[in-house]
């Protein structure tokens, strides 16, 4: 019997999940058959894959597999078009912080730039407007770290957003309507 490759990402089962997570790693980074699996199931794959990430000590992993998946089939642009197309502010919170951190751990999974070639003005486009559409500063100790990501992977593509970032940042700042955050 062939294993379910998205079986047990979504469970109460940290063991599980992490065995499973495993499994898919190995079998992204392998030239195995059943890898072109995930390719006919890459919506199922992905919303698995951002569920498991709302989970605790699961987003790093579930980045770095959307990661791998980018790079074996060349699909950094389905990886970007599916999750900045699912990343909303109308999300509850926790779901979209999972979302954030999933960028975060995509973008800091490989050691250059490569899955942010030529998404990365979109990439920082849709965190700003979560930011400005939520208006929570909870979500920036998940935000900003990526924006310092992008800023020394992709000097050139983040210099074009640089102004946006910093204009939103400094208004927070000196916003008194927004509550003090603890950003560490």
């Amino acid at each position: 019997m062939r294993r379910d490759p998205l079986a047990g990402l979504v469970c109460a089962d940290t063991h599980q999940r992490a065995t499973t997570l495993q499994f898919l790693f190995e079998l992204l980074e392998s030239s195995n058959p059943g890898v072109e699996e995930l390719r006919a199931r890459e919506g199922p794959l992905f919303e698995a894959l951002v569920e498991c990430a709302a989970l605790e000590g699961s987003a790093v992993a579930a980045g770095r597999c959307l990661f791998l998946y980018g790079q074996h089939f060349s699909a950094f642009s389905s990886v970007w078009r599916w999750i900045l197309a699912h990343i909303s502010a109308a999300l509850p919170f926790q779901r979209l912080r999972a979302h954030v951190r999933v960028v975060h751990s995509v973008i800091e999974a490989g050691p250059g730039a490569e899955a942010l070639e030529g998404h990365t003005t979109h990439i920082l486009n849709a965190l700003l407007k979560v930011l400005e559409s939520t208006r929570r500063v909870e979500l920036l100790p998940e935000i900003v770290p990526i924006f310092s990501s992008v800023s020394i992977k992709a000097p050139l593509e983040f210099s074009a957003s640089f102004q946006d970032s910093v204009d939103l940042l400094l208004g927070w700042a000196v916003d008194v309507a927004l509550p003090d955050c603890a950003c560490g």
